[in-house]
Order: C-alpha cells, then structure tokens, then sequence
C-alpha cells in the first residue's frame, strides 16, 4: 500500500490509476481534502473509499459513490448531475447537511436551523440517563441553513438523502402544514413526525413547563434583549409572549438552557418526539408513516384523551 505522498509523486504519471482505501483517516481535516483534491487532478482515474466527509468534498457531486447495508443487503448510490432548478437546490444541501452525515444510516431532516438547534440541543441534554440519536445511527439536519427553510423544502432534501440510500424521518411542526405538503412528504420520506396541530417548535419548547418556569427562562434573554419578554405580561399570555419573542429574535438556545436549569428536565415533548425517531430509524419499524406528538397541557389544564 502506498503512502499519500507516494501516491501524488504516481499519480503525475500519465494514465495513472490511483486506489486507496480509508483513505483520510489519519489526516487533519484540511490536509485530507486537499491531498484528495490534488489527487483528483493530477490522476488518470482515482478511487478512493474514505468515512471522512472533507475527502467527498473533493469530488463534484455525480463522481461519489454511497455504499451502504441494511439488514444484510449491500447497495451502492451515485448522484445524477442536476437537470432540473429542484435538483439544483436539493444539491446546494449536499456540503453543508448530507456529507457530515456521511456515515450514519439515517438522518432526520428538520424544517429548519432553529428546530434543529432545539432537538440537537436536547438530545444532548438526555445525557447520561438516555442515548442519544447517534447510539442508534440518526444525525439530525435540517432543510435550509439560513431563511430558506420550510416545510416545502423537506421533500427537496429528503429525496438527495434517499438517492444517497439513507432512511429519512422528517420532523415538522404542525402549525400551518397543508395536505399537499404532507402527500409530498409522505412520497419523499421514509417517516414523519408532527407535532401536535397549531404547534410549531416553540411551542414544543414550552409544553410543560410552568408559568413559573418559563418566567425565570425568560428573564435571562435580558442578555441579549431590552426587556424580558414576559415582564408586565400577564399569565394567560406569557406562554404567547415567549413564543413570539423566540421566534421573532431566533434566542432557542439560551433560553432552552435557562428552562432546563429552572425546570431540571428536557422539554417532555421535545424528548417524545426524539423517542419517536429513534424508534423509527430501525429497519425493523413496522408502525405508522406518520406519527402524531400527543399534546401537552398547559399547567392546570386537562388534554381531551
């Protein structure tokens, strides 16, 4: 087997074909992405099999190849060239959700970077007493990395995830999806997760917790706000307050660390819905394509069963 700098010294040689295999392995981030790419040029013909997403991005989209198994099947995945402006939009996902992915058999896709802040942050949080997503192989992504989000961009990443052979669980809110967006999305993932109707990952935020609680929460985004968004508001209200505010000013961690602190547990319906997708994520699932969070009541009042 040859070394990296063997191989670059080989690979100059006219018609050259290079193999190499885990490759990266032993190299920092840069250095692994660089070599690939110096020797993507100068061979002839390169294969090179690697766990290390620096290594893919060498690569133009349609030249990589997924091996994957699930439950004693190997297959193999190759990217198409994009054809069409959907392909295209799906693609700009690649780098920044689906490579960091690359090994994991499954990935959840979020509406976008806040829900996926919430349920990462959270399935940190479990720790020690819960595993969390990545015991049972699930990286969590979400659709769109900056306001390009949405629901109607799940279906968009879910099927370059399923060209790329990974089981796909999209979560969503429940608080303005429509039918057709929920046939797309049933057409393009393997499971979906709602949460309860006219909730959106705020509110999920919140379910459970005490006035009380989500007061003190809120009290600390002073920090980084003029005013509490909770202070003067009344208690029928406050829940509303903390909700836009959060929305509105994009504060989900330090107030979620703040909630925790106050309340000494994870968001229960944020932990439900981590629950449901770690179940999912098995091949052996045989339960509902789409799986609906149960409500939880505010404090003091009863959900109809």
């Amino acid at each position: 087997m040859l070394g990296v700098a063997e191989a670059i010294m080989l690979a100059t040689a006219p018609g050259a074909v290079i193999l190499a295999d885990d490759f990266g392995d032993q190299l920092d981030t840069a250095n692994a992405e660089h070599l690939a790419a110096r020797l993507r040029a100068s061979a002839g013909q390169l294969w090179l099999s690697t766990r290390r997403p620096e290594v893919a991005r060498a690569f133009e989209p349609e030249e990589l190849v997924r091996l994957t198994r699930r439950g004693g099947v190997r297959a193999w995945h190759r990217l198409e060239r994009p054809a069409d402006r959907r392909a295209i939009r799906a693609m700009r996902q690649l780098h920044t959700q689906l490579l960091p992915a690359l090994t994991s058999p499954t990935v959840a896709i979020t509406e976008g970077p806040h829900d996926l802040v919430v349920y990462g942050t959270v399935d940190r949080q479990r720790l020690p007493g819960a595993a969390p997503l990545s015991a049972v192989g699930v990286r969590l992504v979400a659709a769109g990395t900056g306001q390009d989000g949405g629901i109607g961009e799940i279906p968009v990443v879910a099927d370059l995830a399923r060209s790329l052979g990974f089981r796909v669980i999209a979560l969503i809110d429940r608080d303005k999806a429509e039918e057709q967006t929920i046939k797309q999305l049933e057409a393009s993932c393997h499971v979906v997760v709602r949460l309860p109707p006219k909730t959106a990952i705020e509110g999920a935020l919140l379910a459970g917790a005490d006035i009380a609680a989500i007061r003190a929460a809120s009290a600390t985004l002073t920090a980084f706000l003029n005013q509490d968004p909770a202070e003067g508001v009344p208690d029928t209200k406050v829940v509303d307050a903390v909700k836009h505010s959060l929305h509105k000013k994009s504060l989900h961690e330090p107030f979620l660390d703040a909630l925790v602190e106050e309340t000494q547990t994870p968001p229960p319906m944020i932990v439900d819905v981590l629950d449901h997708v770690a179940t999912a994520a098995s091949t052996s699932y045989s339960g509902p394509a789409i799986i609906d969070i149960p409500a939880v009541a505010p404090p003091g009042v009863a959900v109809p069963s």
